[in-house]
């Protein structure tokens, strides 16, 4: 497969990236000014917003090499950029298993 023929898919995927980024923020923004949404679910669904938008600049790194004609990067280079995003989306894991908690325990053993 040529570059030629990978640069429509990685445009599509640069738009999906800004329209994830766009209401990641929309979730944050409104967890942080909506008195209602400070509870501690809602905290939870606003960090794995975030971890959410670390993992998609992963994404923007191969469009960026894929538009500037480079091939090849060092292996240091590579771990530097990608890490951020390979931890981020174990962090996201991590934050969905404590999500299911949280709602499994409200469902179990509800307030009264």
């Amino acid at each position: 497969m040529s570059t030629d023929e990978l640069y429509l898919p990685t445009i599509v995927n640069i738009i999906a990236v800004f329209a994830i980024l766009f209401c990641n923020t929309n979730i944050i923004i409104a967890t942080i000014r909506n008195k209602s949404l400070q509870q501690p679910c809602n905290f939870l669904i606003a960090l794995h917003a975030l971890a959410d938008m670390v993992t998609q600049f992963g994404c923007l790194v191969f469009a960026y090499y894929l538009f500037s004609d480079t091939i090849y990067t060092t292996r240091l280079t590579c771990v530097y950029l990608q890490s951020p995003s390979m931890f981020s989306s174990m962090f996201g894991l991590v934050i969905i298993l404590a999500i299911g908690i949280d709602r499994m325990v409200g469902i179990v053993k509800p307030l009264r």
